[in-house]
């Protein structure tokens, strides 16, 4: 049995305990799982991404920047009521089930996999 998983978005999982590891040389763990891999070891594919439940805005930032749909969202907080530009830019976190995001899913037809995918790689940066 693998000691790590990969999704399919390339996320790091440890298997024993579910941690997402950052990939991130000044990371511990990205570290351990580097020397894992160079000692001939393999990951097995996740293809479910996992359930990430919420991010913080750079997390989310950097996600949707790296999925290239940062620039959608931007447009989308652009056009709508002063309270909801309020709330993207002083937001101290994103849940997934929250009516923003929500919302944002329904407007840029999105899915529930592609949000999945963008919590999950979402808690991969620090």
């Amino acid at each position: 049995m693998s000691v790590y998983k990969l999704t399919s978005q390339g996320t790091i999982v440890r298997v024993a305990d579910g941690a997402f590891i950052p990939v991130s040389d000044e990371n511990r763990d990205y570290q351990e799982y580097k020397t894992w891999v160079a000692d001939g070891n393999v990951a097995t594919p996740d293809p479910r991404p996992s359930l990430i439940s919420s991010v913080t805005p750079l997390q989310a930032i950097q996600a949707l920047d790296k999925a290239g749909k940062l620039n959608a969202v931007e447009q989308v907080v652009a056009q709508s009521d002063k309270v909801t530009q309020y709330a993207w830019s002083r937001a101290t976190s994103f849940d997934r089930s929250s009516e923003f995001v929500q919302q944002l899913v329904t407007v840029l037809g999105w899915t529930e996999a592609d949000l999945d995918e963008l919590f999950a790689s979402a808690a991969t940066f620090i």
